[in-house]
């Protein structure tokens, strides 16, 4: 082949280039750039060829290796489930994969910069902005995230998330950047409805406690600068649980629904109203002018009311009682405004329901039976009026009982029991919270270790079991919090894991300080955190990147119409897949049926809680239930 190159030279008497390459003795190849000059005589006839050889074996390698690497780039990304573009130093498109071509959200040609064909559909910002995220990524040379908004032809919203990654040449140039788009419309519009939910009440679309909270902050700053009062109505419907106790949870809220329907039709556009939870609304009245429209308000409301409510074929009667109390004449800040309201609105009730009362100073003899409640709790606790409960909680693939939850009761000598949402604001207002926290966290200490010692004696070693306890926000003001209960799980030789605290989203979206720190004490112990009622507050879920958080627990608002509420059972299936995306395992509260559970295993909640299961107990009954739970399912596993 030499010579046949070398001919061709001598008889043409042109130069002539050709690649001459052979194998080596030591296995490797080598590649040759040869090329043949002709020399002539005096007569103009060749009569030599002059050959200069230049070794390329290190280019041909390299040509080889990029060769390779674009082959192996277009196996990968042409049937990508993400869309995969590759752009040029100009921002040119020079490559779309299958991905591209089959969503079809833009143009298809290639040789276009964003801005020549992207600002038809979406404006020249959008397509501006594309282009500079690109242009950022191949003057730095460095990878870039950012999302890409618009509406497709169908008129819907979508959103990819895009990651720029520049690619280099040889020598360390930037020569493309390849983006990789995923489309994220569907993670938006959930969150989307997590604020929506951490906003707005789900059942009746007012705005919730959180939203109130703010507007009530808002508006009294605004009262301070313009000297005006504000006032609020705090409303409570009388006999609603009677409604949904003899008719059913359905039938109940439709009847809210309904009732928060008809407090809008009674106040003005510049007035807001709220549902605070159960059968509690609020409305905030700005720039009062005098007490008798604030009375015509509440009047029309209780009118409203006593109306029959015709609920789909059953006539429910109630009526409304309503406290109001004004900025700045009756509280000096929103917190002692809403209590004021609270307790005018209890006068109402006193009187006969059906009615509306303004606050009085005379309500203050109140705040001293509150001050006697306080000095009970702590009689209480010294007596041994209160007792701790368990709920258990039962592991979904194995049907046992592997986790409880503590739970606080007051048996009171005169009162009967009490119910923990009256006494334990008390406790935190008073402070009396601490002590009875840590009596709450040894009872459930020691119940944790009789549970592990009974498994252990029954051949259950393995079987794990644990104990949640709750914690207030004000727990979290102390800096030492939950030192003394890690030093107390030393000395009961109880290992921290079987222990867990749930704490609510307040204290992550809190201003108390530390938070983190003080989180961290507890699971660098090895006692492990869950998130209670989560869906209900301000779920926008950056919180749970910065927090280590165990477990998530779905609300009960969102399990209670799992069987009937599409919407629900979306928002429970997305909080499970969401939450495993994250590490975190899911229990679900307040199941109470068998179709409720089976939902929640099939989209792949590990726990259970409600009173499907098993209702809360005295900690003797508990044990004697677990015993019992381990009794069948040894006996299951022994018989199959």
């Amino acid at each position: 082949v030499y010579q046949s190159h070398i001919r061709q030279v001598l008889d043409s008497g042109e130069q002539y280039e050709w690649e001459l390459g052979w194998e080596q003795g030591d296995g490797s190849s080598i590649c040759f750039l040869v090329r043949g000059v002709p020399e002539f005589g005096s007569d103009g006839k060749v009569t030599s060829v002059l050959v200069f050889s230049r070794d390329i074996t290190e280019r041909k390698r390299m040509e080889a290796l990029l060769y390779e690497r674009e082959q192996t780039f277009r196996n990968l990304v042409e049937n990508a489930p993400d869309i995969i573009v590759r752009y040029d130093t100009q921002c040119r498109r020079t490559y779309i994969n299958a991905a591209y071509t089959q969503a079809s959200y833009r143009p298809t040609l290639l040789g276009k910069t964003p801005m020549e064909d992207w600002a038809i559909p979406t404006g020249p910002g959008e397509a501006a902005a594309f282009q500079a995220n690109l242009q950022k990524v191949l003057d730095s040379g460095e990878p870039g995230e950012w999302e890409v908004r618009w509406k497709n032809t169908d008129g819907r919203s979508a959103c990819f998330l895009l990651r720029g990654v520049p690619e280099f040449d040889l020598k360390g140039n930037v020569t493309s950047v390849l983006t990789f788009a995923r489309d994220i419309s569907d993670r938006l519009h959930l969150e989307e409805e997590m604020r929506r939910q951490a906003s707005y009440d789900a059942l009746t679309g007012l705005p919730n406690r959180r939203m109130f909270g703010d507007r009530l902050h808002e508006e009294i700053a605004r009262a301070d600068r313009t000297g005006k009062i504000v006032a609020l109505l705090f409303i409570d419907l009388d006999r609603f649980k009677e409604v949904n106790d003899s008719l059913g949870h359905e039938v109940g809220d439709r009847l809210l629904i309904d009732a928060a329907q008809r407090i809008q039709h009674c106040v003005r556009e510049s007035d807001a109203v709220a549902r605070l939870g159960g059968d509690e609304f609020v409305v905030i009245v700005p720039e009062v002018e005098e007490a008798v429209h604030l009375g015509r308000i509440a009047q029309a409301i209780v009118d409203s009311m006593v109306q029959p409510f015709n609920l789909d074929g059953y006539m429910a009667y109630i009526s409304a009682s309503i406290g109001i109390a004004c900025y700045p004449d009756d509280a000096s800040n929103e917190g002692i405004l809403v209590g004021c309201a609270d307790q005018a609105m209890y006068a109402a009730k006193a009187q006969g329901r059906n009615g509306f009362s303004f606050f009085t100073r005379d309500m203050q003899e109140q705040v001293q039976h509150r001050l006697l409640l306080a000095h009970d709790m702590y009689d209480a606790l010294q007596k041994g009026q209160l007792q701790v409960w368990m709920q258990p909680i039962v592991e979904v693939a194995t049907g046992q009982v592997v986790k409880a939850e503590a739970l606080l009761r007051w048996l009171h000598p005169q009162r009967g029991m009490v119910a923990p949402d009256i006494f334990i604001p008390v406790a935190e207002e008073t402070g009396a919270i601490h002590e009875i926290g840590d009596w709450v966290f040894r009872e459930a200490a020691l119940t944790a270790k009789r549970w592990l010692e009974m498994r252990a004696a029954n051949g259950l070693a393995m079987v794990p079991c644990q104990i949640s306890v709750n914690m207030s926000p004000r727990q979290f003001v102390r800096a030492n919090v939950g030192e003394s209960w890690i030093e107390y799980l030393r000395e009961i030789d109880l290992p921290a894991e079987r222990m867990a605290i749930e704490i609510t989203e307040g204290i992550l979206l809190g201003d108390q300080a530390d938070i983190l720190g003080k989180l961290s004490k507890f699971r660098e112990a090895g006692i492990q955190v869950a998130l209670d009622d989560f869906g209900t507050g301000y779920s926008a879920m950056a919180y749970l990147k910065r927090f280590n958080i165990d477990y998530l627990k779905i609300d009960r608002s969102f399990v209670r119409d799992l069987e009937t509420d599409p919407n629900d059972r979306a928002i429970a299936e997305a909080i499970v897949v969401m939450a495993h995306k994250l590490g975190l395992k899911v229990i679900a509260e307040g199941v109470e049926t068998a179709g409720q559970r089976d939902m929640l295993a099939a989209v792949g909640c590990e726990f259970i809680q409600g009173f499907f299961y098993a209702r809360p107990m005295p900690l003797n009954e508990f044990m004697e239930f677990v015993r019992i739970s381990d009794t069948k399912s040894m006996r299951h596993s022994i018989y199959g």
